[in-house]
């Protein structure tokens, strides 16, 4: 059976040709890349001790996506946190101060946690939960984000503030949402419906899964 496949496509070299070049044109590979803006709860997912260089870090989870997907790319890191630390400038720090925000829900209560956007225009999110600061601004831009259209999101973080954000804007938004938890992460966040990778070889562009 094998032959004569082989001696039917000899004899037909004109079909061959004219079916090889149609082949190439009509292509639906995509090798474009795939942006991931990622953000980073710095607060909750520290680096690895000294030695460790934190200029290395965005080579690294670059390396750790594209083991994922060859076409993802880092775009932009955002980190988020309470410490005057130092930061590359490939790295976007926003430091803030660690204190917590009260509840604006009806009833009030420790549990309270929604998120409003007021309109398609907006570019204004309502928090409404009882969270540190850091964590409101990081919820926001994760919001803002999966608002504008981002459809491939990664957040680096170890609470589980995150966690019923994930689960509303997951279902039926077409965004995927990338999880990074390190081995002292709250373990509710292993259960969120999203892909989990381990910070700890993130951090040093290894297997993400490993």
């Amino acid at each position: 059976m094998f032959s004569k496949k082989a001696t039917s496509s000899k004899g037909s070299s004109s079909k061959g040709s004219s079916s090889k070049g149609s082949s190439s044109e009509g292509s639906t590979t995509d090798h474009s890349p795939i942006v991931v803006n990622t953000v980073w709860d710095q607060d909750n997912a520290k680096l690895p001790p000294s030695p460790y260089q934190i200029t290395n870090l965005r080579g690294f989870i670059e390396m750790s996506l594209k083991r994922i997907n060859p076409r993802f790319q880092l775009g932009e890191l955002v980190a988020t946190g309470s410490k005057n630390l130092f930061f590359p400038p490939d790295i976007e720090y926003r430091r803030l101060s660690r204190r917590n925000m009260l509840c604006e829900g009806d009833p009030k209560s420790p549990n309270c946690y929604d998120f409003i956007v007021e309109d398609d225009d907006s570019n204004e999110v309502k928090v409404m939960r009882n969270t540190d600061i850091a964590d409101m601004e990081i919820i926001k831009d994760i919001i803002l984000r999966a608002h504008g259209k981002e459809k491939h999101i990664l957040i680096l973080a170890g609470d589980k503030d995150y966690l019923h954000l994930i689960q509303q804007f997951t279902l039926g938004t077409g965004i995927a949402f990338m999880l990074a938890v390190n081995d002292v992460a709250d373990p509710r966040l292993l259960n969120a419906p999203c892909t989990i990778l381990r910070w700890n070889s993130v951090v040093y562009g290894q297997n993400p899964f490993a």
